[in-house]
């Protein structure tokens, strides 16, 4: 009975050693996901910020 104890166990170590390998790969796509939709915000935050309305600038009434 031992025999089968300890290939039930090895089969349950090698059980989790896969999934924490799914999780790890999940967890870097997910990274990658998030690092791509950060990039792309900061792009047009900076894009948003550089281009200005067609009524701005053009009426500027500055008094002294």
């Amino acid at each position: 009975m031992s025999g089968l104890a300890s290939i039930s166990s090895f089969g349950a170590v090698a059980s989790t050693a896969q999934l924490q390998a799914a999780f790890q790969v999940q967890a870097a796509v997910k990274q990658n996901e998030v690092a791509a939709d950060l990039g792309t915000s900061a792009l047009k935050l900076i894009q948003s910020a550089l281009v200005l309305p067609e009524s701005t600038g053009n009426d500027l009434d500055v008094r002294a």
